[in-house]
């Protein structure tokens, strides 16, 4: 199979899409060829099979610049592709759906975000098939569905050794992602102040991220006055972003995550910190099956910052239980890897050329 892939960036050193470069070798090890065309170029070392198109934001053109070239390339192209693999954005599809189903190509579309409207509505009746990592990150009801997790890639966590502190040690929490609204970052620091007053341990909380839009530069701002007036700064911080090869080594050196976005996709945070062999604490009722029975140990509900702080306590109160973190792990690691992800993905196609 030769495919086409459409994505936001192809950079292995992007904070939050480097780990897409990893899916595109992926790709490449089971295909003939792949071509990508990206909004954004960046460092990537990809196979010789491999080529790679910028539409050219790294330049800043006009959005009619883009789409101009968006077209000519899967023109020029067309010949040299028999299948397309859109990655997050459905405005793709919607460009270029009516073309690639008249040339006779097999489209495929990961979509993982709660949002529903007409972009989506209009690429779901394009798309052959749709993929997703969960029943809760796809809103949409249509048969072209299929759930099949997410996909981190695992070889960077396997070879982790993760020690065990002593009971006298600083706690180190840490949290990964976007400073949004929707990440419930106050909560953690919410939960922060209370543990500071009522728990007689050293912590510190570490948050890996930045701000992309002006609401959440606004938010990033009121986040920094709540840790003037509860006096966290010295316990509480943030580093911005940090590189995709860097965070295996930075889920391994915390104590735990937190995770409190509210139910929706299968946040790659909470699997690379478990994967890391670092306990995780979430709100996302997605993870339930992967938690199992010890749900409860880590389930925080939603926006309760006394809860955190409690799950926390009672966490670092207990003995440790290496064999707990060891399953969660051992999941994660077995069933969530990236090789498997695109395994299934070439499956899809295969199944919707017949």
């Amino acid at each position: 199979m030769r495919l086409l892939i459409l994505t936001q960036k192809a950079d292995m050193n992007d904070p939050i899409l480097g780990f897409f470069h990893r899916w595109i070798a992926e790709f490449a090890l089971r295909c003939e060829s792949v071509i990508v065309i990206c909004l954004e170029e960046g460092e990537h070392r990809l196979p010789a099979n491999v080529k790679v198109f910028s539409l050219g934001k790294e330049k800043k053109p006009s959005r009619l610049e883009y789409v101009r070239r968006f077209y000519s390339h899967i023109w020029k192209e067309r010949d040299n592709y028999d299948a397309v693999f859109v990655h997050m954005n459905p405005v793709y599809v919607v460009l270029g759906g009516l073309f690639w189903k008249t040339w006779g190509k097999t489209i495929g579309l990961w979509y993982v975000h709660r949002a529903v409207n007409m972009k989506l509505r209009t690429a779901a009746y394009f798309a052959d098939f749709i993929v997703t990592a969960s029943s809760e990150s796809f809103q949409l009801k249509s048969p072209k569905v299929n759930v099949i997790g997410h996909g981190i890639d695992t070889g960077a966590y396997s070879k982790l050794v993760h020690s065990v502190k002593k009971p006298t040690d600083a706690v180190s929490l840490l949290q990964v992602g976007r400073i949004t609204r929707i990440k419930n970052c106050d909560i953690l620091i919410s939960a922060a102040a209370l543990l500071r007053t009522s728990w007689n341990r050293e912590f510190k909380v570490t948050f890996i991220g930045e701000p992309v839009t002006a609401d959440d530069l606004i938010y990033k701002k009121e986040l920094e006055e709540m840790l003037a007036h509860e006096s966290l700064q010295g316990i509480v911080e943030f580093v911005g972003s940090v590189p995709s090869s860097q965070m295996p080594e930075r889920y391994r050196s915390a104590d735990a995550s937190v995770n409190l976005a509210p139910t929706g996709g299968v946040d790659k945070a909470v699997l690379e910190s478990l994967a890391a062999g670092t306990p995780a604490f979430f709100s996302n009722e997605a993870f339930l099956g992967l938690f199992g029975s010890y749900t409860d140990k880590f389930r925080v509900p939603l926006r309760d910052s006394a809860a955190l702080a409690g799950k926390v306590r009672d966490h670092f109160g207990r003995s440790a239980e290496p064999d707990v973190i060891k399953m969660l792990r051992d999941r994660v690691l077995d069933g969530y890897g990236v090789a498997g992800l695109v395994s299934r993905i070439i499956s899809l196609y295969h199944d919707a050329s017949r």
